[in-house]
């Protein structure tokens, strides 16, 4: 079924501005174009729901592929001079087959939020000192002592001042105390911390052995077995059986859909700028917000296992990435279960920072760009693939306004 009633954006002469495409699954991409408006606000709009394919996520790569560059297609066949996919899922596992079929520039959400999510980390952390008086780091502690011996990680300093250790590495000189990965060296004390020890004494079960000060265990003998000590997380809490293997804690929380979480692509994104992620799958999410159960027991309720869940994993968390377009509306939701559970954290609303990508790339494009403070009203056009009904009345809530006519297309398979 063609438009009943297609108008293209462009057909307006009095517009000097492009024509954003829009794409989605669904509605949720609508909060793109809730963020967009406001941004550019002379620009014309044309926002196409693949409601009759939706969802997305069940689907293989090779599906979502050739679902995305058919919608692209046609919203560049419809005038659009710029396309942003407004899903996460098209995002991870389409955009490049979409950037190679359109000849136009091809904006996703996945690394718009990546980028927002450092220049927030930029923010908040402290730098690190790399003055030559400080001692170097230990795996999850600093030792700022001169007089203690320095753990590196991958880096030897081979000055004769001082000893360093790497990680991994025994030190088997009697002078020097061996440091257990993870934990602070509080200087010489009758025992030594040994990890990764190459005698293995048949009753070690933590993998740590305390040894008399100027006994390095070359060998295996009665003499060590009656000298060494198990430590254990019980006889001293600060050690943890498992510190030579804990990489640091992850610094961003991801919240998406399984099939964005599956495909990794904020992890790969967030590494990509030297930063870490922890991606955590929230398949309730989306029909609960379909549903219209914003502000509801039962997704309170959710939120607070899929947050304390997130956070048991990723205690070291300060950012949390909002990496799919229908979390936006659960925000406020999200900041008050985070307050309840005392580990507030700076959100990031991917779909404002894919708008904030797109409206940077104009201004540098554009030679005059609409100013924000443009007093054209944004022309819009709607494209749903199904149930234009439910398309405008569910549409509403995403993109804070009610929906103009919704025209129905019919894609094929």
């Amino acid at each position: 079924m063609t438009p009943s009633n297609p108008q293209p954006a462009t057909n307006n002469p009095q517009r000097a501005s492009r024509t954003i495409g829009v794409f989605d699954s669904g509605f949720g991409g609508l909060t793109v174009l809730r963020a967009l408006l406001p941004l550019i606000p002379g620009a014309n709009y044309i926002y196409l729901g693949d409601t009759a394919r939706l969802p997305y996520g069940s689907k293989s790569r090779e599906t979502i592929a050739r679902y995305a560059v058919s919608s692209a297609r046609f919203l560049h066949e419809q005038g659009a001079e710029l396309l942003v996919i407004a899903c996460n899922t098209a995002t991870a596992l389409a955009l490049e087959d979409i950037q190679q079929a359109l000849p136009i520039p091809v904006i996703g959400v996945v690394e718009p939020g990546a980028n927002a999510a450092l220049a927030i980390s930029k923010e908040i952390e402290p730098p690190q000192d790399r003055s030559p008086q400080r001692a170097h780091l230990l795996v999850g502690m600093e030792d700022r002592s001169p007089q203690r011996a320095h753990l590196l990680v991958g880096v030897e300093d081979r000055s004769p001042q001082q000893e360093h250790l790497h990680v991994g590495v025994e030190d088997r000189s009697p002078q020097r105390a061996h440091l257990l990965v993870g934990v602070e060296d509080r200087g010489l004390q009758p025992e030594h911390l040994l990890v990764g020890v190459g005698n293995r004494v048949s009753h070690l079960r933590d993998g740590l052995i305390v040894a008399k000060l100027g006994e390095p265990p070359h060998h295996s003998n009665q003499a060590d077995k009656d000298n060494a000590v198990i430590l254990s997380e019980a006889k001293n809490p600060r050690i943890s059986p498992d510190a030579a293997t804990i990489l640091p804690q992850s610094r961003v929380l991801v919240l998406a859909t399984a099939a964005t979480v599956q495909s990794h692509a904020y992890t790969r994104a967030l590494k990509t700028l030297g930063m870490q992620a922890h991606e955590k799958a929230c398949p309730l999410l989306v029909p609960l917000v379909e549903e219209g159960w914003i502000n509801h027991p039962v997704t309170d309720e959710v939120l607070k296992i899929y947050l304390t869940e997130a956070l048991a994993e990723a205690p070291a968390t300060n950012t949390l990435l909002l990496g799919c377009t229908h979390y936006p509306l659960l925000e406020p939701t999200i900041r008050r279960t985070l307050a309840a559970l005392h580990h507030p954290l700076t959100i990031i609303d991917s779909a404002q920072a894919t708008a904030e990508a797109v409206a940077s790339h104009l201004h540098a494009i554009l030679n005059n760009p609409q100013p924000a403070t443009s007093n054209l009203q944004p022309a819009i056009a709607f494209y749903a693939t199904d149930s234009v009904e439910k398309f405008q009345r569910l549409g509403s809530a995403f993109l804070g306004q009610p929906l103009s006519e919704v025209n129905l297309i019919d894609l094929g398979g």
